[in-house]
């Protein structure tokens, strides 16, 4: 896994997209899940479209695809959304409880990118609250133990601007390890 953090503004998403088109063109990745705040959705989607050329659907609710061109698809459930191969997903859709366990139990996916995803963080924003997490955060956690994702992409315009474990809770979520999991006192002092 990967993060991919600037300033707002410099590109995150165009640099997001050609990473995933080039990981898409047979660099491993057939099934990737893009997880995006729900006012971004459409913004991603014309943009993959647009400067990715690729043309991948969005969950609206649970039951409907909506296509680039507008076009409208009703699924039954999101657990028959999840069988597409590319899909955008709400963050805020995913991240419930009961849809957790669909996520969960839906065909593994090779890259889980999440935009904005320092929204992925500790329920009580105290140092020593390690296992306390949001829901995204849990999520994240939950693809990743129960090997539903293969690898992740975390996009953050914010990673320093936040508390230091903030950052640091999602390199464990990649699979970082080392001295800057074993010891917070390192990343503190940082």
């Amino acid at each position: 896994g990967r993060m991919l953090c600037d300033e707002v503004g410099m590109g995150k998403t165009i640099q997001a997209i050609m990473v995933l088109r080039r990981l898409l063109a047979g660099r491993g990745v057939a099934r990737a899940l893009l997880l995006l705040p729900a006012g971004l959705t459409g913004q991603w989607q014309e943009e993959l479209r647009e400067k990715g050329g690729l043309i991948v659907p969005r969950l609206q609710n649970t039951d409907m695809l909506i296509w680039p061109d507008g076009e409208t698809q009703r699924v039954n459930g999101l657990a028959e959304a999840l069988e597409q191969d590319v899909l955008i997903m709400s963050r805020e859709t995913a991240r419930t409880e009961a849809n957790t366990g669909v996520i969960l139990s839906a065909k593994p996916w090779d890259l889980v990118l999440m935009d904005e995803a320092h929204a992925a963080r500790r329920g009580k924003q105290e140092e020593g609250e390690f296992n306390s997490a949001t829901l995204l955060l849990s999520l994240l956690r939950q693809l990743q133990v129960h090997r539903q994702a293969r690898g992740f992409l975390l996009l953050s315009a914010t990673p320093m601007q936040t508390s230091p474990w903030e950052p640091w809770d999602l390199l464990a979520v990649l699979g970082e390890g080392g001295g800057w999991l074993a010891d917070f006192h390192a990343v503190r002092a940082f």
